[in-house]
């Protein structure tokens, strides 16, 4: 199983093969997650490159094929 890393944004990403699983913990400040290729977002359903992440929240973001 993969680990999770934090990241200076205040996130923590966990990376698996078809998906990255992103934490934004209480307390941190909303941030843009922004990948290299599109990305769908498991909550919203939105495909893109960059997705808005409250705090506290979590959310999946699927490789686009």
């Amino acid at each position: 199983m993969a680990t999770g890393k934090a990241v200076a944004d205040g996130t923590v990403r966990r990376e698996f093969e078809t998906v990255t699983v992103v934490c934004n913990p209480m307390g941190s400040k909303a941030v843009s997650v922004t990948f290299r290729e599109d990305r769908g977002s498991a909550a919203t359903g939105k495909i893109g490159r960059t997705h808005e992440l409250e705090s506290p929240d979590g959310d999946l973001f699927l490789k686009v094929k």
